[in-house]
């Protein structure tokens, strides 16, 4: 049967200005799972990193890729922008004036309950 889901949006204490909308219900860390994120215009997912590959693809906006990884670091993404980055790679974004909205394949980042996979990065 047909039907319609409001999937609320999932919030990290550290992740200001950013909503995360799981494409599925129930999202489990270490579970595979794609979700909608939505930064803020200007926003900034800062420096970061996972225990499992995450692929984002760009579907709105553009943004300043952050990285530990120097061919990736300082890259622009936009609109149709794929990004792979390896489990344990420091990661994240500036979002531009627009905003940024990305499509998150991944192997469970995002945890319902609050147990997310993420690990900041240590400011040098």
């Amino acid at each position: 049967m047909s039907k319609t889901t409001e999937m609320g949006a999932l919030r990290h204490p550290e992740l200001t200005g950013v909503e995360v909308y799981p494409l599925g219900e129930n999202p489990q860390k270490g579970e595979n799972q794609e979700v909608l994120v939505i930064v803020e215009p200007e926003g900034i997912i800062p420096l970061h990193s996972h225990e499992v590959d995450a692929r984002m693809f760009v579907v709105a906006g553009d943004a300043q890729l952050l990285s530990d990884d120097p061919q990736l670091n300082g890259q622009q993404v936009r609109t149709g922008t794929c990004v792979f980055f390896e489990k344990l790679v420091n990661h994240g974004f500036k979002a531009g004036k627009q905003g940024l909205r990305f499509l998150s394949r991944n192997g469970g980042i995002v945890d319902s309950h609050g147990a997310w996979d993420i690990k900041m990065a240590v400011a040098a």
